[in-house]
C-alpha cells in the first residue's frame, strides 16, 4: 500500500465493494444504467447503516479518499466529471506565492494553530505530534493541548512525524494545497500512526476557518 501495510488498518475490507456491486446489477439495468457509483453511497440508499461491519479494524479512523470529496454530513459525495477535474487540479497546484518561507512565518502559523487548538475543545487529539519542516521541528500535544519547538516537547512517543518542505507547509496550512493530495504526491511524508496523522485535518480545518474569520 502506498502508506505502508500499517495502514490497512484504517481502511475497509472488500467486501464492502462485493456488496455493493450485487446491489447494482440486481437493479433494473434500464433505470440504472449511466451511474458513477461510490461503494458507500450505493449501500446507504440501499438502507444499510452499518459499515462497522467492512472496517479492518472497527473504530479506526478511515483514511481519506484523495478523490471523492465530502458532503455537509460527511458522506461520499459525488461529484460531476468537470468538478472532480477542477478538484484532483486544485490538489497539486501552487499558490504561486513568491520568495522563500521564512523561520518568522513557519512560528506565526503554529502560534495560531496552537490558539485554535486551546479555542477548540471539541478537537480530539490524543498524543504528541512532531513536524520536520526543512529542519525546523515543532510539536503538538494532544494530551496537553500544547505546542511549540521540538526541544520543548513532553516526553513521550510520538505518534506521527510529518515532513515537508516550508513551502508545501506554508501552502497546506493555507488551504491551497489539499492534505491528501500533499500525502499522495509525497510533499507530506507521514512516519508512524497513519490514523493519527489523519486526525490532525479537523485541526487544519479549524485553523483555516479561524483565519479567514480574522480576514474578514
Amino acid at each position: 500500500m502506498m502508506a505502508g501495510d500499517s495502514s490497512a488498518k484504517n481502511c475497509r475490507k472488500v467486501d464492502i465493494c462485493a456488496d455493493a456491486f450485487y446491489v447494482i446489477v440486481t437493479k433494473s439495468s434500464r433505470d440504472f444504467t449511466g451511474n458513477f457509483c461510490i461503494d458507500e453511497r450505493v449501500l446507504r440508499d440501499a438502507g444499510v447503516t452499518d459499515f462497522d461491519q467492512y472496517a479492518v479494524e472497527k473504530g479506526n479512523v478511515l483514511i481519506m479518499d484523495g478523490f471523492v470529496d465530502e458532503d455537509e454530513n460527511g458522506q461520499p459525495n459525488i461529484l460531476s466529471r468537470e468538478e472532480s477535474s477542477n478538484h484532483l487540479r486544485s490538489g497539486f497546484k501552487s499558490s504561486g506565492s513568491a520568495g522563500p518561507v521564512g523561520v518568522a512565518e513557519i512560528s506565526a502559523v503554529f502560534s495560531a494553530v496552537g490558539e485554535t487548538l486551546k479555542n477548540n475543545p471539541d478537537l480530539k487529539l490524543d498524543g504528541l505530534y512532531l513536524f520536520d519542516v526543512e529542519g525546523q521541528k515543532w510539536f503538538i500535544d494532544g494530551a496537553s493541548r500544547s505546542i511549540g519547538k521540538s526541544g520543548q516537547a513532553p516526553p513521550g512517543v510520538p505518534l506521527c512525524t510529518l515532513s515537508m518542505k516550508a513551502k508545501d507547509f506554508s501552502e497546506l496550512f493555507s488551504g491551497s494545497l489539499i492534505p491528501t493530495m500533499a500525502f499522495l504526491s509525497g510533499k507530506v511524508v507521514v512516519k508512524g500512526n497513519m490514523g493519527s496523522a489523519i486526525k490532525l485535518d479537523k485541526l487544519l480545518a479549524a485553523y483555516q476557518q479561524n483565519r479567514k474569520l480574522r480576514a474578514a
